[in-house]
């Protein structure tokens, strides 16, 4: 695009029709340009105007818009000369310059140009460049025209820029910097980019909305389209938007910011969409919108911040859906889509996070790791496939419309392969908080069995298991007291055979001989009860009157079997410390010493 007889490729400075003539002429060409016609000036600076253009310098000055009758070519430099000549300017009405159907040759070249008036090209074409690096234009309007590179770095345009109505580009449009007014318009035309790059509007300042396509109005761009920290006060509207830009990205609004909503809805793009650290102060509208793109991030929204809802639904498909560290002041919506992949990792979701109705959902992957959503809205039939789930870290507060029965929930957290200790408690926490502690008490004990499941040696198992089996790790205390209702009762029916064997005995001497004499006791001396005998047998420390009066008797045997003896005194000894060890692991589980989890 350079300029010839520019070294640099950039002019610098501007052709002035006075520097044509005679210094001591200048006072009158002045004099004369006062109270000439556009033509009459023209034709000082330009021996050979063309019929062309003298016809558009007649109606121009008429406040008429030019229209080509037939194929007529205007040079571009008599367009510049008319935007530029201090004298020229000022006999161009307030309607401005207007052309519809012409051909202008050659660069055309505003840089750094102040044109007080509205410029307005409908169906025209260019051959070459347009140069409009640091001008100011009141506005600036192409209609189905044809054109090749736009270089408007830094430009000013007060009102709106409108590139629309079938336009057709051939090169780069560069808006770097630019300021506009109004809105900018790109949608119903076809951007072919040169280099890679179709549209080009870094750190572009946008007074108005930003519409690249419309449903009435589609565009194509092939090429990538760039929007890197931007400012639009409006919404940024891309809908039914085609960019095309294949191994490669095919639109980066990284660090946009819009005061409105983000819309890609039924937009399809060939490349990856880059929307990081972007701020979208309403909402992100993807509903129905298509990547293609095998890339590991195809759709790009690292730390996006979103003042409402983020809609990934209504038929919206992509790849990988980059989300990592993105802020969603309402709900994340996944409903009716496909995604392979959604990395939520550190994203705090406001309001729901819905997954729900996709397609083919085994074979997408989920990863919520540390995110922070006020509630879940999913269906059993959507979730993951084993494996690719991955919620470690996950705080939440509550499931909404969702199922919630601790069986399944538990399920669902185990297609997270990797043993998620946090989510365990996380989801035992939600129960609590929505007023269902049992429920709570369950998940810690799944994950007390999922934490000693990882412990495979042979102490440890043996100690896992006996914790298991008396107080459920610490979380089923009923288990201890079935234990000592059991031992209670095996004790009850040894000491009434105990009794009636005369194997326990009083432990006063005179009491002793006449129930060993009588098979009776004494009318003032307690009499024996096998119950509390056994559970004063079973339960450390407890006297209930019993054990202090009668006690198993060591030199009595049974007559008739003699193994009967040793039995019930090996009974009493191990019911004791049956006892301890129940009463033992009883106190472990209340004092929460058992549970590794706590």
């Amino acid at each position: 695009m350079g300029h010839p007889g520019h070294p640099s490729g950039t002019p610098t400075s501007r052709l002035n029709v006075t520097n044509l003539l005679p210094w001591t002429s200048r006072t009158g060409y002045y004099s004369f340009m006062s109270k000439d016609s556009l033509v009459d000036c023209a034709s000082l600076r330009f021996s050979d105007l063309r019929e062309a253009e003298l016809f558009i310098l007649k109606v121009v000055q008429s406040g008429q818009g030019s229209i080509a009758t037939a194929p007529s070519t205007v040079r571009a430099e008599v367009i510049e000369w008319l935007c530029t000549d201090s004298a020229a300017v000022e006999m161009v009405p307030r309607q401005g310059l207007s052309l519809s159907g012409y051909r202008i040759t050659g660069l055309l070249d505003l840089i750094n140009a102040d044109v007080h008036f509205p410029i307005q090209l409908c169906r025209c074409e260019f051959d070459s460049d347009i140069w409009l690096k640091g001008a100011r234009l009141r506005s600036l309007s192409f209609r189905g025209c044809v054109l090749q590179g736009v270089i408007a770095d830094s430009a000013t345009i007060d009102t709106n820029l409108l590139l629309i109505d079938g336009c057709e580009t051939h090169g780069e449009i560069s808006l770097r910097g630019a300021a506009i007014g109004g809105d900018f318009r790109a949608d119903g035309s076809t951007f072919n980019g040169n280099n890679n790059f179709a549209l080009v509007c870094d750190r572009v300042k946008v007074s108005g909305g930003v519409f690249l396509s419309q449903s009435s109005s589609i565009s194509r761009y092939y090429g990538e389209v760039r929007f890197a920290g931007a400012e639009v006060s409006g919404n940024f509207d891309c809908e039914h938007a085609a960019f095309n830009n294949e191994g490669g990205t095919c639109i980066n609004l990284e660090r946009l910011n819009t005061r409105g909503s983000l819309f890609l809805r039924r937009s399809v793009s060939s490349g990856v969409v880059n929307v990081s650290a972007s701020k979208v102060e309403v909402a992100l509208d993807c509903r129905d919108a298509k990547i293609l793109c095998d890339a590991d991030r195809a759709l790009v929204a690292e730390k996006i911040s979103i003042g409402t809802h983020a809609l990934l639904d209504g038929g919206f498909s992509c790849g990988n859906v980059h989300l990592l560290g993105a802020s969603v002041g309402g709900g994340l919506r996944c409903r009716a889509s496909s995604i392979k992949k959604l990395d939520l990792r550190y994203a705090r979701i406001g309001a729901h996070f819905e997954w729900a109705d996709m397609d083919n959902p085994k074979d997408s992957l989920i990863d919520l790791r540390d995110a922070v959503v006020d509630s879940i809205k999913d269906e059993v039939q959507s979730w993951p496939g084993q494996g690719r789930f991955m919620v470690n870290g996950l705080r939440f507060e509550r499931f909404s419309d969702s199922v919630t029965d601790v069986r399944s929930r538990l399920a669902w957290l185990r297609l997270d392969t990797t043993d998620p200790v946090q989510a365990y408690r996380q989801l035992s926490r939600v129960y609590q908080a929505n007023g269902r502690p049992e429920d709570a008490v369950k998940v810690l004990f799944a994950l007390e069995k999922l934490i000693r499941s990882r412990q495979r040696s042979f102490t440890h198992r043996l100690w896992n298991g006996l914790l298991m089996q008396t107080i459920g790790y610490g979380y089923q205390l009923w288990r201890a007291a079935i234990l000592m209702v059991v031992l209670i009762i095996l004790g009850t029916g040894m000491s009434v055979m105990a009794y009636r064997t005369k194997l326990v005995a009083p432990t006063d001497k005179e009491a002793n001989a006449q129930f060993v004499s009588k098979y009776s006791v004494p009318t003032q001396y307690p009499r024996f009860s096998a119950t509390i005998f056994s559970i004063e047998h079973s339960l450390p420390g407890l006297n209930l009157g019993i054990s202090g009066s009668w006690s198993a008797n060591t030199t009595a045997d049974c007559p008739t079997h003699h193994w009967v003896g040793p039995t019930i005194r090996i009974w009493f000894w191990t019911q004791t410390v049956l006892g301890w060890f129940i009463s033992i692991f009883f106190l472990a589980g209340i004092s929460g010493i058992a549970k590794s989890s706590k």
